[in-house]
């Protein structure tokens, strides 16, 4: 299912009108495009979803931490955190 499908779902539960794409430049795209990112990876954190899971083996960082820890990790951006 794509963003815009899952945006029109949405919006016809609220009994909104339907919009063409998140970048369509309409009221209803731009409030799609401000809050479905940040809804996605909330959901996407909420739960164990193990399509949405991903091992990683950090590798830690040349320079020392400024303060408490012995080594620093760099964390890759596609993590959310």
């Amino acid at each position: 299912m794509s963003e815009t499908a899952i945006c029109n779902q949405a919006l016809s539960w609220l009994g909104a009108g339907r919009i063409l794409s998140l970048d369509d430049g309409t009221e209803l795209s731009d409030l799609c495009k401000d809050n479905y990112e940040p809804l996605r990876d909330a959901v996407l954190e909420e739960a164990r979803w193990t399509f949405a899971t991903k091992r990683y083996e950090f590798l830690p960082m040349a320079e020392e931490p400024a303060y408490g820890y012995s080594t620093q990790f760099l964390i890759p951006t596609e993590v959310l955190n």
